[in-house]
């Protein structure tokens, strides 16, 4: 009976520390799973109030944006009839040069700026093309206005989000989802809508040479790509950058101070070529004309910065959603300010360009939370 109990204890005591292995083993998993499910949940908490803080930011850059551009449209429009009245590419070039100063004064004032010095060669290449591209694309947005009627312009002009949407995907910035699309096409019909009206208050207008205005098309298309192209280089510039980049410190003041002068130059050659008369002493040494210039500076230096960091939290392709919802709150300040009439089909455009852009609102909430649930699955399976 002693020699079988001996072998019963013994292999009774090997059994046991196998079983204290295995239970000790689980206890660690079990402690590794919930401290993986508490990381989880922190990451989720963090990326929540990192996305609710993006949003705000976004609010407010767009509400300084839109109240800066109907500030200029009323400054531009309350312009008296004894004030000389500039052409567009003078007033451009004028508006661009001193935009780039204030700019530049801001930056210094607020901000420990980076200076031209400390850009490579490709960095000053990328911010020069951006002020040519801008200054070209203005140039033949004017002369195209002498060809086009409103209606042709504003319908044009609103379809420029499917352009965008396009030149985006090419260069992989941009989801093309049915449902972005969708809300694309809504905001074109939403413009074209609005052409129409435009279309109907100018018949009586009289009737367009056809060389003149086959022109003004090619010159509105050819604004449309470089608009198009000009936000894709933003995005570029402002967001596939590593973290310790030279754009990265670069405040979004001191960046449209390097842009707008390019920018000035480019519509200064135009207008010397295209607006020569309007160099006199009588159109530009006033008083009249350098307060104009100041005010309507002022108005497009938070438009641009608030653009430029709009495209750095967003996208292209957004900033060119909120460029055509923005027509609402320029039709409500002329309603307000300037008694100006709305026809319904203007109004059945407007909720057609609202509606676009809340549905693209949707959709890029929508392809944030599937990214960040990628992102999760990946880190739990490894990937």
């Amino acid at each position: 009976f002693m020699r079988t109990a001996e072998p019963e204890r013994s292999l009774a005591s090997k059994v046991a520390p196998e079983e204290q292995s295995k239970d000790d083993e689980a206890q660690l998993y079990s402690s590794a799973a919930l401290v993986q499910k508490e990381d989880r949940s922190l990451s989720r908490t963090v990326a929540s109030q990192a996305s609710e803080s993006v949003l705000w930011q976004v609010v407010l850059l767009t509400a300084a944006w839109w109240s800066a551009a109907v500030y200029v449209t009323v400054a531009v429009k309350s312009s008296t009839d004894r004030e000389v009245s500039l052409p567009p590419f003078t007033l451009t070039a004028l508006v661009s040069m001193l935009t780039g100063f204030t700019a530049f004064v801001l930056s210094r004032a607020f901000y420990e700026t980076v200076g031209l010095r400390s850009l490579r060669w490709q960095e000053v290449l990328r911010l020069v093309c951006l002020g040519v591209i801008q200054g070209c694309e203005l140039g033949c947005l004017n002369k195209s206005l002498e060809g086009l009627t409103v209606s042709e312009r504003t319908m044009l002009q609103n379809m420029n989000v499917m352009l965008m949407m396009l030149v985006a995907w090419c260069c992989s910035l941009e989801r093309l989802t049915v449902l972005r699309i969708f809300a694309g096409l809504l905001l074109a019909a939403g413009g074209c809508l609005q052409g129409l009206e435009d279309r109907r208050e100018a018949s009586t207008e009289k009737r367009l040479q056809k060389a003149a205005h086959l022109r003004g098309i090619f010159l509105m298309l050819t604004s449309l790509a470089l608009t198009s192209s000009k936000w894709a280089l933003i995005q570029l510039v402002t967001q596939q950058q590593s973290p310790g980049s030279v754009y990265a410190r670069m405040s979004k003041l001191e960046l449209n101070s390097m842009i707008q002068p390019v920018t000035g130059i480019i519509c200064l050659g135009l207008a010397l070529l295209f607006e020569a008369s309007a160099f006199s002493e009588e159109s530009l040494v006033q008083a009249s004309v350098f307060m104009r210039v100041a005010l309507i500076s002022a108005g497009v230096t938070i438009i641009q910065v608030a653009e430029l960091k709009i495209v750095e939290l967003t996208s292209a392709v957004a900033a060119g959603v909120l460029m055509n919802v923005h027509h609402i709150p320029m039709v409500l300040a002329g309603v307000v300010i300037f008694h100006d009439e709305v026809e319904p089909l203007a109004l059945a455009g407007f909720a057609l360009c609202l509606l676009g852009g809340v549905f693209y609102a949707v959709a890029r909430s929508y392809d944030a939370g599937k990214d960040v649930s990628d992102g999760f699955r990946r880190v739990e399976t490894g990937e």
